[in-house]
């Protein structure tokens, strides 16, 4: 069975990532493999937090959806790239957020290399209040 693949943070950005990565499994009839990836920022801690495990699989699970979820590795990017091939994605989902030029320079984005080393078509979603 395809799958969809979602990094989901506990950010809004990541909340509207899994809204519109379910809506797209559900309209493919594909499985979702979901991501619970840190925030693409210094602050943020490296580990999906349990309060995020916990709210995505009720949601998932009351909506009946085919889905796994997945702790982050060290390299997201890394991690995402071989999930996708291993699982046959036909899409991956990642939230993104506006950043500054300097900060882009000095962190870079593990979103940018996902979009550019993903080996299936890549949607970025951002959060509508943006």
């Amino acid at each position: 069975m395809p799958s969809t693949i979602v990094l989901v943070n506990d950010r809004p950005e990541g909340d509207t990532a899994l809204r519109w990565a379910t809506d797209h499994a559900r309209r493919r009839g594909t499985a979702l493999h979901v991501v619970l990836a840190r925030a693409d920022s210094p602050a943020a801690p490296e580990y999906g937090s349990p309060s995020l495990r916990a709210r995505i699989a009720t949601r998932l699970l009351d909506g009946g959806l085919p889905h796994r979820l997945h702790d982050p590795e060290e390299d997201v990017a890394d991690q995402v790239d071989r999930l996708a091939t291993a699982a046959g994605a036909d899409l991956v989902v990642v939230p993104v957020r506006r950043r500054s030029p300097a900060l882009k320079l000095v962190l870079g984005s593990f979103a940018q290399r996902i979009i550019l080393d993903a080996p299936c078509p890549v949607v970025t979603v951002k959060s509508p209040d943006r």
